[in-house]
């Protein structure tokens, strides 16, 4: 009888949580060398500002960065202070 993959907890996507579930050392992705080369030490940033209409978050300012030689690209969010 085989066993069924636990369900996906959430954390990374589904098909990451199934790939450990089936290799004890999951294979390290391929690194695009070209996309490496390109976007190497680049950072796109970004100004964002809360819009959902709270008065309380008017004020709120983010800093989004994307990290573009990354796969996945990776991006971080930061509350800049007041």
């Amino acid at each position: 009888r085989k066993l069924l993959p636990p369900p996906h907890n959430g954390i990374g996507s589904p098909e990451d949580s199934l790939i450990s579930c089936k290799m004890l050392a999951p294979k390290q992705p391929k690194v695009d060398l070209e996309r490496l080369m390109t976007y190497s030490g680049e950072t796109l940033r970004l100004e964002a500002i809360m819009a959902n209409g709270e008065p309380e978050d008017a004020s709120r300012r983010m800093i989004i960065s994307l990290y573009p030689e990354t796969l996945p690209i990776t991006f971080s969010v930061f509350e800049m202070q007041a």
